[in-house]
């Protein structure tokens, strides 16, 4: 449904940013409200208006900083939820749980998220849509729901929101950080990180490669991530280990970033197509077992799982930690390591 809100800019709020002015107007101001203006967000409003439906004395502004004066005339054009446009079908998905407001599942390698330009069936929404009728639709026709992904060929835990209210209360504590993702990852050789090492780096599109990120020391967005090495595992009277076992805590969500961060540190995750897949004449290949040789072609990516979600719950504030296992294939390597080659 479609909504405007309309309101002269208050003495109190002279000179205060538009975004903040409006959520304290709809605080302060509006004793009765729709449910559509209590469940603003400041990101969702952001959004609004650098989608150019803010008017400022009938003036359009893209800009959420904008200063406002007193008696100015603010009106906030509310947009209904595009509908979804996608065919359910049939596919499996391992939920976690579930309530009225969210589903927390844990993704299976090779699954996309939502639909793309380069594929726009058989992907997890396409899933969801045939577990429930009830997704929020903030994340329009092709995302509804999302809001957040993980790669392609990376498994683990995911929050899927079911209603608008729970979709613009989480995207707000993914902007403050308030929610907590921990990663399993299975790497060539060692990450030097006994202790928890962290990496803080600039990351941006690779300009020779569209389709991979790269670390950049003066331009990106930045990146940090926080690795500690569970164990390592090394052949009898080796030095230095062939592969390591890592756990990653991330303050940031940006494209790849454990997966380029893990590469910066010269410990790229074991089967990864586009960072970690080495040439037969490299040093960290030619030091691999031959039975995990052997094993690292059933991986289909990457053995990088997102172990641990951790947040408090939009409706209850009761916090909710999540633990999703890793998929056979991770589980059958890290097993044959533990036997093997741990140092444990």
């Amino acid at each position: 449904m479609h909504e405007t809100l309309n309101f002269i800019v208050p003495v109190e709020l002279h000179l205060t940013r538009v975004d903040n002015c409006i959520l304290q107007y709809i605080k302060n101001h509006l004793t009765q409200h729709s449910e559509i203006l209590s469940n603003l967000s400041r990101t969702y409003i952001q959004k609004l208006i650098e989608s150019g439906n803010l008017e400022i004395n009938k003036n359009k502004t893209t800009t959420s900083n904008t200063k406002v004066k007193k008696d100015e005339v603010v009106v906030l054009q509310i947009p209904p939820a595009e509908p979804i446009d996608l065919e359910p079908k049939e596919g499996k998905i391992d939920v976690l749980f579930e309530d009225e407001d969210l589903i927390i599942l844990n993704k299976s390698q090779n699954l996309v998220v939502h639909p793309t330009s380069s594929q726009n069936e058989d992907t997890l929404v396409h899933f969801l849509l045939s577990h429930t009728k009830n997704l929020s639709g903030i994340g329009g026709k092709l995302r509804p729901g999302i809001i957040h992904r993980l790669d392609k060929n990376t498994s683990g835990a995911l929050v899927v929101t079911k209603n608008d209210f729970s979709h613009l209360h989480l995207s707000e504590a993914f902007q403050r950080h308030e929610i907590h993702k921990t990663y399993w990852a299975l790497c060539y050789q060692s990450c030097q990180a006994s202790t928890e090492k962290r990496i803080e780096t600039w990351i941006k599109r690779n300009p020779n490669d569209r389709k991979k990120m790269m670390v950049d020391p003066s331009s990106g967005k930045n990146a940090i991530s926080l690795v500690t090495t569970l164990e390592e595992f090394k052949k009898k009277s080796a030095l230095n280990a062939f592969a390591s076992f890592n756990q990653i805590v991330i303050e940031t969500g940006r494209t790849h970033q454990i997966r380029v961060h893990l590469t910066h540190l010269g410990c790229s995750v074991l089967g990864d197509p586009t960072y970690g897949i080495p040439t037969t004449n490299q040093t960290k290949w030619k030091n691999l077992p031959e039975d995990v040789k052997e094993l690292l072609p059933d991986f289909p990516g990457q053995a990088l799982h997102a172990r641990t979600i951790s947040f408090k719950h939009p409706r209850t504030n009761k916090l909710l930690t999540i633990h999703a296992e890793p998929p056979k294939i991770f589980q059958k390597l890290l097993s044959l390591l533990r036997s093997k080659y741990s140092e444990k």
